[in-house]
């Protein structure tokens, strides 16, 4: 990965609500559909964490503000009944993280959409 992808990975990153210090950021997955990214985050004492990052394919996924509300609502959904069932919902289902303005995505300069 380039300096200026790595710079471009990193400014993307900081627009969601998540604190910690970028480590890296590699392509990760063979994929054809969205561009992902693994990305390492220092949080102090508690270490290191990982989190996906996506662009996500606009030819492929034509509205991704559906896409992720429908996403969303379903994730918001099985949490619910993982706690019923006593299930721990920070390891059975994904945990999406919001952009600065609380949407399930951001939108950058050029008009892609992350997640």
């Amino acid at each position: 990965m380039t300096q200026e992808e790595m710079r471009q990975i990193n400014h993307i990153a900081s627009n969601f609500q998540f604190e910690g210090n970028l480590m890296s950021a590699e392509p990760w997955g063979n994929g054809h559909i969205n561009d992902t990214y693994l990305l390492t985050y220092e949080i102090g004492k508690m270490g290191c964490i990982r989190v996906i990052l996506q662009k996500m394919n606009k030819k492929v996924f034509p509205r991704p503000v559906e896409l992720m509300e429908n996403v969303s609502g379903v994730t918001s959904w099985l949490r619910k009944k993982i706690q019923e069932n006593g299930g721990d919902v920070e390891r059975e289902t994904l945990n999406i993280v919001n952009d600065k303005d609380n949407n399930p995505y951001y939108i950058d300069s050029e008009g892609e959409y992350w997640r």
